[in-house]
């Protein structure tokens, strides 16, 4: 016999419940069940307020002796409590090279050269991407790859874009740039040839934000319009400029965008200090602020994102033996390390780039599987 509530009563109880309850309520009976997967439930809950203690913490890692990458699911406290047990990313055995982008509306989005899926981590549903049919020129091979992956609302739909550096198998000077884009409506990939950059080599993790795709390159941030599907660039602060190598990255601070940099010493490979700029007036050429400078950091190898957790603002931070800590705004001199992985399973000396990734979701019903 099914339960006889009345729709309003029903729908006000039910967006107020987690992911995880609305999952076992489906089987309560066919009407429930309709209910919670209709497109409009399922918009509903995802547009209820929320606050800090509505969002989780996902971080992806590899694990060197299994060579599987794993995802860790904690809230978002101040000890990152583990909520869930590990799960092992199935598709993935691409040593060192995976990537954790979004969210976009609870989804992420796993990447490497080979493989890219879609994610939703409240409901553990994979969508892995149909290849890409795009083949190299004659006498080029792509030596680089650059993914994004955000949510354009004006077409409600999900995208997902590689940016492709080219070069000549035998003219190092000759290159070109390609970029790739999938549609979830379509599930299909298209070409995009209007993207000309001589420093995609050097792009930081991809950040959405305003509608827009965003990576730290050598010499500005590069934004992707994912409606529009145009390119245009960002200049940095005036005074900041790659005078020696360093570490950059791009995150979403107070709903602002905010330039992670890290200062190396004379050493180029010990980082102890960083900078953190913020765009104040989004798109608005040269506005940023310099909003904190953290010095006597210890080694560390890759600032990750930042969090809110209790109204308090951290920075998450790899350190160089790939372990996870972060630094609290308020106090710039306030360390917090989190023991979200056992020492022998960091990849130590590897790669320049984080073999940690770290990002904070809110869950949602978004339907993703095939």
């Amino acid at each position: 016999m099914e339960l006889e509530i009345p729709t309003d009563i029903l729908r006000e109880i039910l967006r107020r419940l987690p992911v995880k309850s609305l999952i076992r309520f489906r089987c309560v009976c066919r009407s429930w069940c309709a209910f919670i997967t209709s497109p409009e439930f399922i918009a509903l809950h995802l547009s209820r307020r929320y606050h800090a203690d509505d969002t989780n913490i996902l971080i992806m890692l590899f694990i060197q002796e299994t060579k599987k990458y794993v995802l860790s699911f904690h809230s978002n406290n101040e000890s990152l409590d583990t909520i869930a047990p590990d799960l092992e990313v199935p598709i993935f055995h691409d040593f060192g090279t995976a990537g954790l982008l979004g969210p976009s509306n609870g989804i992420v989005c796993i990447a490497t050269r080979k493989d890219i899926c879609l994610f939703n981590p409240a409901t553990r549903k994979f969508r892995r991407l149909p290849d890409c049919p795009f083949g190299c020129p004659q006498d080029f091979f792509r030596c680089s790859e650059h993914s994004g992956f955000g949510y354009d609302p004006i077409t409600n739909d999900y995208k997902v874009i590689r940016l492709v550096m080219l070069w000549h198998l035998e003219d190092r000077h000759t290159y070109a740039f390609r970029a790739e884009i999938y549609n979830l409506s379509t599930n299909a990939w298209r070409e995009l040839d209007n993207i000309y950059r001589e420093h995609l080599s050097n792009a930081s993790v991809s950040i959405s934000f305003k509608g827009s795709l965003h990576w730290s390159v050598l010499d500005c941030v590069l934004s992707f319009h994912l409606n529009s599907e145009e390119f245009t660039e960002i200049e940095y602060p005036p005074s900041y400029v790659f005078t020696r190598p360093g570490v950059h990255n791009l995150a979403v601070l107070d709903e602002s965008l905010a330039l992670i940099i890290c200062i190396p010493d004379d050493d180029y490979d010990i980082h102890r200090s960083i900078d953190v700029w913020v765009m104040k007036e989004y798109g608005v050429q040269g506005y940023w602020i310099k909003r904190f400078s953290i010095a006597s950091l210890p080694n560390i190898n890759f600032p990750l994102s930042f969090r809110n957790n209790n109204e308090e603002e951290e920075l998450f931070i790899e350190s160089k033996d790939g372990q996870l800590i972060s630094c609290v705004l308020s106090n710039c001199q306030e360390f917090r390390k989190y023991n979200v992985r056992e020492p022998s399973s960091c990849v130590v000396g590897i790669r320049p780039e984080s073999v940690l990734n770290v990002v904070t979701y809110r869950e949602s019903l978004i339907p993703i599987q095939e």
